[in-house]
């Protein structure tokens, strides 16, 4: 048989041991269809034989499933692996970014607090001008 690389063991259909729930009426039944009377002559000798052949083609079917199923996974863990390295390097850039961001603030509240200053000293230099206005205004008025 052809193995794919597509191959993954389905582990959902299996069930459980269905004889770990029979009940003693079921084992009874069964015990009506057992033969034990160790006459095997219906049995063809060259299946006794294939049997090992059988089950070592089997076994190694199994292996090949196995290890196209562990190399999948192993793709899948690279690829989560390298996922989880370029969130870290985002998360990493988004630090420094926030940082950057803090720093700009700080910058704009230092910005801010010199743009009131600078309205506060505009005002009080247009309240001396008024007043030097007006003390002229009085000097002339008094000459």
């Amino acid at each position: 048989p052809q193995v794919s690389a597509n191959s993954i063991i389905d582990v959902t259909n299996i069930q459980s041991n269905p004889r770990s729930v029979a009940t003693y009426e079921d084992c009874k039944t069964e015990d009506i269809y057992y033969d034990d009377s160790g006459d095997n002559n219906d049995e063809p000798v060259n299946e006794v034989k294939e049997n090992p052949v059988k089950e070592q083609d089997k076994d190694q079917e199994e292996l090949r499933e196995l290890i196209i199923s562990n190399k999948s996974f192993m793709s899948i863990n690279a690829t989560l692996i390298s996922t989880v390295e370029d969130q870290s390097n985002k998360i990493a850039s988004l630090t420094s970014f926030e940082s950057i961001i803090a720093s700009k603030q700080q910058q704009l509240d230092h910005i801010i607090k010199i743009e009131e200053l600078l309205r506060v000293m505009s005002n009080e230099i247009s309240e001396q001008e008024t007043d030097i206005k007006s003390l002229k205004s009085q000097i002339g008025e008094a000459s």
